[in-house]
This record gives structure tokens, sequence and C-alpha cells, in this order.
């Protein structure tokens, strides 16, 4: 059998064990304002009467990038099971809150959580944006309404040293030929082949919004640089880049965005310490 073909196998025996629990989400442009308390991205966000938006460090309102109505999820045991998750970042700044040197500051992004539903402000605001400055994924008066399908098992993608790692360990007990990292297979007698497994790797069905499952980053996971956020393993949400359909949503070039948080943090419903990372494609 060739060295291809053994990891080929190799991959197809890591995909069949992965039930990791995810959620699909697909969304629409809606023709018409969503309810306030409805799951969306974009739009106008859900606030109890008397409060106001977070804002950046420095003072500046946040805007809402995604809403998340967890009654309306199925079940699941990634998400409380009521109240709103709701997803900011900053309109004010060509990265959109995210902070390089510290993915957790939330110094430009948070996450807030509101676990019951109250009396909804009817005057809440829309993107506060500087569309001169930075822009944003979508244009300012559009509003996504949701769909969540649940699903279990992520195709395999080398997107991170973690998985890398996975896959040598995984091949060092299945094979003779030992490796130390990916990239040796190339010297196992069979030319390039690594860019061939990449090519078939590429998970295009996995490339859609969800939430639990596995983030999607399409540069360089930001737990590989930052050791001490190894902790950071659940994927309270991804976001991608959509150009078919109604409507367009583009992270930069074709990039994601995501955000991730520590199994403790998620038990206690301590939502102040999210880490934030989107990239262009």
């Amino acid at each position: 059998m060739s060295i291809k073909q053994q990891a080929l196998d190799l991959i197809a025996t890591l995909n069949s064990a992965d039930k990791t629990p995810l959620i699909q989400i697909t969304s629409h442009l809606s023709d018409a304002p969503l309810p306030l308390t409805a799951s969306k991205i974009g739009g106008r966000p859900y606030l109890p009467v008397g409060q106001e938006v977070p804002t950046t460090t420095d003072g500046k309102p946040l805007s809402l990038v995604a809403q998340i109505n967890c009654a309306e999820l199925p079940a699941n045991a990634i998400y409380p099971p009521a109240g709103i998750v709701q997803f900011w970042m900053s309109g004010h700044d060509d990265l959109w809150g995210m902070d390089l040197n510290n993915p957790v500051s939330q110094k430009g992004a948070r996450v807030i959580y509101y676990p019951e539903i109250a009396a909804a402000r009817e005057d809440a605001p829309t993107a506060q944006i500087d569309w001169d400055e930075c822009g944003w994924p979508w244009q300012e008066d559009e509003e996504y309404a949701l769909q969540f399908t649940a699903a279990e098992g992520i195709p395999w993608q080398f997107d991170s040293d973690e998985s890398e790692a996975r896959f040598v360990s995984a091949w060092n007990a299945a094979y003779p030929q030992h490796i130390e990292k990916f990239y040796d297979l190339d010297n196992l007698g069979e030319g390039d082949i690594t860019d061939d497994l990449l090519d078939a790797t590429e998970a295009d069905d996995y490339e859609r919004h969800h939430l639990g499952g596995s983030p999607l980053f399409v540069q360089n996971d930001p737990r590989d640089e930052h050791k001490t956020l190894r902790g950071y393993t659940i994927n309270l949400l991804t976001l991608v880049s959509e150009t078919e359909g109604d409507g367009e949503i583009m992270w930069g070039d074709a990039g994601t965005a995501n955000w991730l948080i520590t199994p403790e943090q998620l038990a206690a419903r301590d939502f102040s310490q999210v880490l934030f990372e989107w990239a262009c494609g």
C-alpha cells in the first residue's frame, strides 16, 4: 500500500472515531426586521429595559455581531438551556476589536449572556460603525435569520499544531515508518504527498457557520502562539465568509471568526474572558 493511501486510510479512521457534537448554522438575509429576541447575525440586539450596549475599554459602543437564543437550539451540551448569548465587537478599529497580543482581553470585543429574557428595549440601536475607517462584515442595514441543525463529527483538517500532533501520534502507532512531523511523509520515498493530503482534507461542507465542534482557522490558531490559552477547548461560535445566496458576509478577504471558552468558564456561565479571533483567508 502506498504511503499516501496509508495516510488517507488513517484520516478516515480518525474521522470515523470523532463524535464531537456541533450545531450547523444556516443564515438567510431577512427581508423584514426580526424579533429582538430572535437568533440572528447583525440587526438590532435584545437589550433589557434600562440596559445600554457594551462598550470598548475607552467607552466606545460595541456593535452586535450575532445573537443566539438558547431556546431555539437543538438539544445540546454546549450552550445553556435558556437565555440569550450575544457576540459584540468594535466598529471603530480595523481589527474589529481583536487583540492580537491578548485574545481574551475584552478591550474591543465582548460576549454577553442574559440567563433570563425580560422586557426588551424597543429602541435598541443598530450597529455603530466607522465605515470610512474599518467597514463591517456585512452591509449596515442587513440582518440574517438563523436556522440550526444538530450534527456530530468534524472532517479532519491539518489546521493546528494539535491536529498535526494527533496525526503523527496515530501514524506512529499504526505504521512502522515513524515520523516526527506531518511533512516527514514527503521523505518516505513517494515525493511530495502532503500537498495532496492537505487538498484531500479541505472540508468545504464544514466551512459554514457553526457552534460546538472545532473552530475554523484560516491562518494561525492563537492557542499555538499563546500557550496559556490551551484550555480554550470549547468552540462557542464560528462565523465564515459567505458570498453565495442572498446577502454577503465577508471577514476581510474570505476569512472566518471564532469565539472560544474554557470548560470551567462555560460551566460557571462566565463569559467575561472569551477568546476572540478572526483572520482573512
